[in-house]
């Protein structure tokens, strides 16, 4: 098997673990948060099916049409959008701590 052949499978396998991770998420959070996951989980979901679009193309099976650009746009949108919502809500947490007069303590390494 071609080091190129098993990067791909390696991808694919670690894109779909990341989909199982993302989507378990998705199933135990509420509200804005959920919007954040899924838009992350749509994220991984498209950078899954980008891998298995150049698996076809490495097997020939697929036309050598750019789909990894349309796919890379696709996902950078959505994971923008995730981590757009995902910022907006830790603001508004850090807004509603602050009203409540509780400071929380900053971790640093």
């Amino acid at each position: 098997m071609p080091l190129e052949e098993s990067f791909h499978y390696l991808l694919l396998g670690l894109s779909l673990v990341s989909i199982v991770l993302t989507s378990g998420v998705v199933w135990r959070v509420e509200k804005r948060l959920d919007t954040s996951a899924k838009l992350l989980l749509a994220a991984n979901i498209l950078f899954a099916v980008g891998i298995f679009f150049d698996l076809l193309k490495f097997y020939n099976l697929l036309p050598g049409w750019d789909w990894d650009k349309l796919v890379k746009a696709m996902f950078l949108v959505f994971f923008t959008l995730g981590m757009y919502e995902m910022r907006a809500l830790v603001i508004d947490l850090e807004h509603a701590d602050e009203s409540d007069g509780k400071q929380r303590p900053v971790m640093r390494r």
